[in-house]
């Protein structure tokens, strides 16, 4: 996973780009999912092959559930990596569903704690 980030405002905004062979597994962590839990004609519980599936439920419904589940199961990653400790959920932007044998990038936004300035040391 590659992270840059940018501060401005007291807010961080991240681009990360998650590896294709995290996104491949991802995907295909998906299909096997539909395949288990949806009931095909003709074929035995979650033994559907991929080309089935797309017809039934269509690509683009397994393509966003694995969306979901790597930008889901990376956001932990992500607060880490920055160390950063979020006022509220991040702002998703940029968002389109995965694909096969390709990186995956997305842009987040996260409001970060105000800094505390003192106007002087003195005594009150």
């Amino acid at each position: 996973m590659n992270i840059t980030s940018d501060v401005k405002d007291a807010k961080l905004t991240a681009t990360v780009t998650i590896p294709a062979a995290d996104v491949d597994a991802t995907i295909k962590k998906a299909y096997k999912a539909a395949a288990k839990q949806y009931r095909f004609p003709g074929f035995r519980a979650g033994k559907a092959p991929r080309p089935v599936i797309d017809s039934a439920l269509g690509k683009d419904a397994v393509l966003a559930q694995a969306t979901n589940e790597l930008i889901g199961s990376n956001e932990g990653n992500v607060l880490d990596e920055l160390d950063i400790v979020p006022v509220k959920e991040g702002d998703y932007q940029q968002i389109d569903l995965c694909a096969d044998g390709a990186d995956y990038t997305y842009t987040v936004e996260f409001t970060l704690r105000p800094t505390a300035e003192l106007s002087s040391y003195d005594a009150v």
